[in-house]
């Protein structure tokens, strides 16, 4: 009895140790997002590209951190360009912020494939090639739009002054 008491008391101790250094994980909040709510299929058709682009849409839009990060980087893109006085400055921001972006993507790309469900599904795949060249062409064009247009007025602004 009394041995199976100080056992007891040896594996509480244990576990209140090996919890100080296990990192605690967040509380998933159940909060229902703002878009795609009954999630819904976006594309009709069903192909392997389809899905994880699908995938990564909602992914993305469902992250509020995600979200803030791709318009700060914009947001902060578009605030050199306009202060930074030298015209080669501001090309040269615009340059940095199209590689910044893309390397942005591309791991939030890899960190959306990454989870369990998708494992089975080996990279190399021409579904998972395709469909990330797609993803990248729909979340990159609107911004290097955006940012290319505010470059392009700065330096017609620039030359006039």
């Amino acid at each position: 009895m009394e041995n199976n008491r100080r056992q007891k008391l040896k594996y509480v101790q244990f576990i209140l140790m090996s919890s100080e250094f296990v990192p605690k994980s967040m509380p998933i909040s159940r909060k229902r997002p703002w878009l795609f709510r009954n999630s819904n299929r976006i594309f009709e058709s069903r192909t392997v590209k389809n899905g994880l682009v699908e995938l990564f849409i909602k992914a993305f839009f469902r992250n509020s951190s995600q979200i803030f990060s791709y318009l700060q980087i914009i947001g902060v893109s578009v605030t050199a360009i306009i202060i930074l006085p030298p015209i080669w400055m501001k090309w040269l921001m615009y340059v940095l912020f199209l590689l910044i972006m893309k390397k942005w993507l591309d791991s939030i790309w890899s960190i959306v494939t990454s989870k369990p469900l998708l494992v089975a599904l080996s990279p190399e795949e021409d579904g998972m090639f395709s469909a990330q060249k797609q993803v990248l062409k729909l979340f990159l064009a609107p911004a290097y739009i955006l940012v290319g247009l505010i470059a392009t007025l700065a330096t017609m602004v620039a030359y006039i002054f």
